[in-house]
């Protein structure tokens, strides 16, 4: 059996033109409970968005997510990247994508990056003490996003954990 070539098979010829696209390539249908629009983006690098501890979770490598981006969470000024230990015991949280989200007053969880292993980071060895200070003084989500990008996860790539 031979298949039909859909380039120049009408009936799709035909979807793809009622889609408005001239183009062929992959389609994922928006689920606003899955997905991020693009007010939530950037409400996410701008100010950061509240959102209720129930609709964050992890990421197989440790990381926060909420829907298909990955997070920093602020909570009582300090932003947490991961599960760490620290991230108990709140009900509502501020999620943010950028540094210019974060404000002033706001630092990095040592825990978190340690966690991590963060640009080397290990709380746990003396030697590493200047080191671990200035990872932890010049951490930025910009730096952070770098090695761990933010938009868009994708779901069969990634083990979601409830937080």
């Amino acid at each position: 059996m031979e298949l039909p070539d859909f380039l120049n098979f009408k009936p799709f010829n035909t979807m793809r033109e009622r889609m408005g696209t001239d183009r062929l390539g992959y389609f994922e249908m928006y689920d606003p409970k899955r997905h991020l629009s693009g007010e939530e983006r950037s409400t996410l690098r701008m100010q950061g968005l509240s959102v209720p501890r129930s609709a964050l979770y992890f990421l197989g490598d440790h990381t926060l997510a909420y829907k298909n981006s990955r997070v920093g969470l602020v909570v009582e000024d300090v932003l947490h990247v991961t599960r760490c230990k620290a991230v108990t015991g709140f009900e509502q949280g501020v999620v943010v994508a950028d540094d210019e989200a974060l404000g002033g007053g706001v630092s990095a969880c040592k825990a978190c990056l340690h966690h991590l292993r963060f640009d080397g980071l290990d709380l746990d060895k003396e030697r590493k003490h200047h080191h671990n200070q200035r990872v932890i003084q010049q951490f930025s989500l910009a730096r952070f996003f770098e090695s761990y990008p933010d938009y868009p996860l994708f779901e069969l790539t990634h083990v979601r954990h409830p937080l």
